[in-house]
């Protein structure tokens, strides 16, 4: 990760492999959709004692130096920009409904238990935003470790592997990232694992960008 001067319009781009691929082709790269986002704006930045007036309120923002681009949505563009209803008082929230077995957001599997839950939907539901389109409201979920989990239901969604696979997660213990992306609910069960491995899971709204967090934890057998 670097910054990019803040004194020059840059556009700094990563290519996907088909996209490497058509411009070697000779392939123009058209982009139809884009997403903003405030990642890396601190706004307590904001000067209302500026000697300019209203107009220098920004000077210490727009002095910020930009984050160059980064091809994890996990680390960067996690704070997408999007547009609300003029006196609009409170921003969109994501949460879940039930909120878990082991706490709020939390949910455990135990290996050992087959008369108890066999498994955890993860049914997110979105407060304080009307979406005018009509329809369910989709959601990406990112499931950062799937060592002791594997999915049973995408919720309409498509799923893709982020990093390595469930083989070489089993034989080296190493974990391994799965992403459902545009699902209205996703369901797990768990597999056997030898210690108790928690998955954290990302889940953001795709209407707003609005953001939850939830732990599932895999018990092994006693």
């Amino acid at each position: 990760m670097g910054f990019l001067d803040n004194d020059t319009i840059v556009v700094d781009a990563i290519l996907t492999k088909r996209g490497r691929e058509l411009l070697s082709e000779g392939h123009a790269i058209n982009p139809t959709h884009y997403t903003l986002s405030d990642d890396g704006i601190d706004y307590t930045l904001w000067n209302t004692n500026s000697s300019s007036g209203s107009a220098g309120y920004d000077d210490f923002l727009t002095k910020l130096p930009m984050i160059e681009a980064v091809p994890d949505d996990a680390m960067s563009m996690r704070y997408t920009l999007f547009t609300l209803p003029q006196n609009t008082r409170f921003l969109p929230a994501v949460s879940f409904n039930p909120d878990g077995n082991a706490g709020i957001n939390k949910w455990e599997l135990r290996n050992d238990d087959t008369d108890g839950i066999v498994n955890v939907t993860l049914q997110p539901i979105i407060t304080n935003y009307g979406d005018s389109r009509g329809g369910p409201e989709l959601f990406d979920f990112t499931f950062y470790d799937m060592t002791g989990l594997v999915i049973d239901d995408h919720g309409g969604g498509t799923e893709r592997q982020v990093t390595g696979n469930s083989q070489q997660a089993q034989e080296s213990n190493t974990p391994y990232a799965i992403e459902v992306i545009g699902a209205t609910h996703v369901t797990v069960s768990d597999v056997t694992v030898v210690a108790n491995t928690t998955c954290h899971v990302l889940v953001k709204n795709q209407s707003t960008g609005a953001l939850v967090g939830a732990d599932i934890t895999v018990i092994a057998p006693s």
